[in-house]
C-alpha cells in the first residue's frame, strides 16, 4: 500500500465506519502511521548523478565549435534535441 493509498483508506474508514469513539491506542497508532506517511512523503530525495562531462582537448574546442556550427546549417541532419532554438530575452 502506498502512502497515498493509506490516506485514502483511512479517509474511507472514517467516512464509512463513522467510528463514534476511538481508544487511546487506536489514536496513537493512526498518528504514528500518518507520521510515517508524512516523513516519507516529504523526505528529501537523493540527488541524481549528473551526466558525465565529455572532455574536449583545448586544441579541439575550435574544431568542435566549427562542427557544431556546420551541423546547425543543415538542421535536417540533427535530432530534435540537438537543434538550437532562438531565445528571446525580455
Amino acid at each position: 500500500m502506498t502512502d497515498r493509498d493509506f490516506c485514502f483508506w483511512l479517509q474511507g474508514f472514517f467516512e464509512v465506519a463513522n467510528p463514534k469513539e476511538m481508544c487511546e491506542d487506536q489514536i496513537k497508532m493512526v498518528r504514528e502511521h500518518l507520521n510515517l506517511v508524512f516523513e516519507h512523503a516529504f523526505a528529501p530525495k537523493p540527488a541524481a548523478e549528473p551526466p558525465p562531462v565529455k572532455e574536449v582537448p583545448a586544441k579541439g574546442i575550435a574544431e568542435a565549435l566549427e562542427e557544431m556550427r556546420k551541423q546547425q546549417e543543415d538542421p535536417e541532419k540533427l535530432k530534435p534535441w540537438q537543434r538550437l532554438r532562438p531565445v528571446r530575452i525580455c
